[in-house]
């Protein structure tokens, strides 16, 4: 009996454990998150049955991209547009409810990324929707892409708390920022059946697979604020960005088997936002212990052919750099950093040893208009990004999002003749300036490359990277990486400012009379077209949307009647001494018709570099703004050669034309 006994206990003791182990809840990484909740690229593009959630809230979306309809007496909201692509789809999906897409009258969005907003521009050319987002997101929705035959958003901008109202139905965004600076989360209260039911649709906490979270502490103050909120919150009917957020595919099949309405799901809402925070929370001690996300493995690896229309993600980063800009000289500043990469390429596991590049500007357009134009296939970056590259833009002092020294703010310190051109619109008379100097140096501009570089090595866990520069980004990084070339694994220059007979140290004391100067849409235009030698030679869409970009990265600028402003810099170093230091692979491109920069400079420079591997592009039909006219494909794909096989046109060195 005794025996018996013992064995019973065994066996209870076993199915006990095994019943434990069956429902202990998972726990999931970041990854797993990530993918489970974007889903493939055919998930994204599926539209899912449309259906009633619950009272006037409909389901329109796909089978990975939610998007919601909000019913009144007088019109509708719509939330989440989602990619561009999509938009017809969730036309037809509004359509098979019994509803007309055109009553769409307020179109609203969980984040600034390309799968919810994307799609805005195209909603409100078909509709006419009036548009709204969080103020934090407002930047990057400026440059999300989308055809360019569709309308600029003009977003009416939210902050915490605010709502809108429509028929009688009044939504609530609460900011929760984390994913993208603006994040928004939404919630309604809705009637049915005699009951009130309070409704949230998350905007998103997930952290993206390479967030740095130990290296960014306001960051991760964002993330735990945003889970704070959803922790707190009475929740009825959870919903989300993605319809695996609130288990969409299960409660759907439920309905058809009758019973209770499967989304009133308090339960399911408080079990989402601990999978949620425990991943956060993983993540952040992981780095902590580990250091920030790099990549492991020996020897480079050639990251995965990205999927056929497979979205190219966007990051913002802020790098912290002790400034030795003049004015500012040994204050903490922040330098802005856009990064754009697929998301096989972030994947865990992913050897990014030769993968990482980083895009330095020239003397006027910051980088992330520069390099990552919102129209058609003209993002530099993104070309790279779906190479297969981990890529990297920043604003060095003075530029877009990155600090900007305080004298650039004052207009006394324009020259005469620009200050007059702000009389009287923005000041009396012409004034005195307060402070008559450069407001940067070449060498603050190698010190702030230099904070970035070294934050990319910790972030990316690389020991060098590779650099493209355009115009003054030519001094600014050949000049950086004849100094550094322990950290420079190639070099990528289209119309280098070069100088064979430049002194090769600072001058004594400040120079210059003017810190900064301004361009006018008009001066614009205007030097683009001296330049131009074919029939053709650019699109004027994209001309547009460079321009546009421009102003939006320069608000106070663009107070001042529309004006892009930018440092004068005092330079040295990027001479013939230099280029013999040149000894990485180096590409050099040249326009045929840029007035700015000559070709015949540009050979110099070749013929100077010690480079044994270098190739001299000669681009036709081009100006100095190549990279926004019709022959960029052609310059954007001869760099990822470049930079994947050290060639171009297979060839390692010499001169390779390109558009002839």
């Amino acid at each position: 009996m005794r025996l018996v006994g013992l064995a019973t206990v065994a066996v209870l003791a076993t199915s006990f454990l095994v019943s434990a182990q069956q429902s202990a809840p998972r726990v999931w990484t970041i990854q797993e998150l990530f993918t489970r909740n974007v889903g493939s690229t055919a998930q994204q593009d599926t539209p899912f049955a449309p259906h009633k959630i619950v009272a006037n809230v409909y389901y329109v979306g796909t089978e990975s991209l939610s998007s919601f309809l909000v019913t009144t007496p007088v019109g509708h909201f719509l939330i989440n547009s989602s990619y561009e692509r999509t938009v017809p789809k969730i036309r037809d999906s509004v359509a098979k409810l019994g509803f007309k897409f055109e009553d769409v009258k307020i179109l609203l969005g969980s984040h600034a990324h390309g799968d919810h907003m994307q799609g805005d521009k195209a909603v409100v050319a078909l509709t006419g929707a009036k548009a709204y987002a969080m103020a934090e997101d407002l930047p990057a929705l400026a440059n999300i892409g989308g055809a360019a035959t569709n309308p600029r958003v003009d977003y009416a901008s939210l902050k915490d708390g605010d709502t809108v109202s429509l028929g009688g139905v009044v939504l609530t965004a609460h900011h929760t920022p984390g994913h993208t600076p603006g994040c928004t989360t939404w919630t309604l209260r809705v009637a049915e059946g005699g009951r009130t039911h309070d409704v949230l649709i998350i905007g998103s906490v997930g952290v993206n697979p390479g967030t740095n979270l130990v290296g960014n502490p306001t960051l991760v103050s964002q993330y735990e604020r945003s889970l704070a909120f959803l922790k707190s919150a009475h929740v009825d009917v959870p919903l989300g960005s993605h319809p695996a957020m609130f288990s969409m595919a299960e409660k759907y099949r439920k309905i058809a088997e009758g019973g209770p309405n499967p989304y009133i799901d308090p339960a399911g809402f408080k079990s989402e936002v601990t999978i949620q925070e425990t991943a956060f929370i993983n993540e952040l001690k992981r780095q902590q212990v580990e250091g920030p996300p790099a990549r492991r493995g020996g020897g480079p690896a050639t990251p995965p052919t990205p999927a056929r229309g497979a979205e190219v993600l966007t990051t913002d980063h802020y790098v912290k750099v002790v400034s030795s800009v003049p004015a500012i000289s040994g204050q903490v500043a922040q330098l802005y950093v856009r990064e754009r990469a697929m998301p096989e390429t972030l994947a865990a596991g992913t050897n990014l040893a030769d993968r990482v590049v980083l895009f330095v500007h020239g003397a006027g357009t910051p980088a992330e208009v520069a390099f990552d134009v919102a129209y058609q296939d003209y993002s530099w970056m993104a070309a790279l990004a779906q190479g297969g590259f981990d890529v990297f833009a920043m604003d060095v002092s003075g530029y877009g999002r990155s600090v900007r020294p305080w004298p650039m703010n004052d207009p006394c310190n324009l020259s005469a003749a620009q200050q007059a051109l702000l009389v009287p619109a923005l000041m009396p008379a012409p004034c005195a300036p307060s402070y008559a100097h450069d407001a940067t140096t070449i060498g603050s501009d190698w010190n702030d490359i230099d904070a970035v570089v070294n934050h990319l090595g910790r972030l990316r866990g690389v020991d060098r990277v590779s650099l493209v520069g355009w115009s003054l980004g030519g001094p600014r990084t050949g000049g950086y990486a004849s100094t550094h070339p322990d950290k420079v694994r190639k070099l990528v220059l289209l119309s280098p400012a070069y100088s064979r007979g430049a002194a090769s140290t600072a001058p004594a004391g400040l120079q210059g009379t003017t810190a900064f100067n301004t361009q006018s849409r008009t001066e614009f235009d205007a030097n683009w077209d001296r330049q131009l030698g074919c029939p053709n030679q650019f699109d004027t869409a994209a001309r547009e949307s460079v321009w546009s970009a421009m102003i939006a990265s320069d608000p106070i600028g663009a107070t001042w009647g529309a004006l892009r402003r930018a440092p004068s810099v005092t330079t040295w170093g990027w001479n013939r001494e230099a280029a013999g230091k040149l000894t990485m692979p180096l590409l050099l491109i040249s326009p045929a018709h840029d007035a700015q920069v000559a070709p015949a400079t540009v050979r110099a420079l070749y013929d100077d570099a010690a480079a044994p591997q270098k190739v001299l592009v000669d681009l036709a039909c081009s100006s100095h703004n190549a990279l926004w006219e019709r022959l960029h494909g052609a310059m954007f794909a001869a760099s990822v050669e470049f930079l994947s096989r050290g060639t171009v046109n297979g060839a390692r060195e010499g001169t390779v034309k390109l558009g002839y």
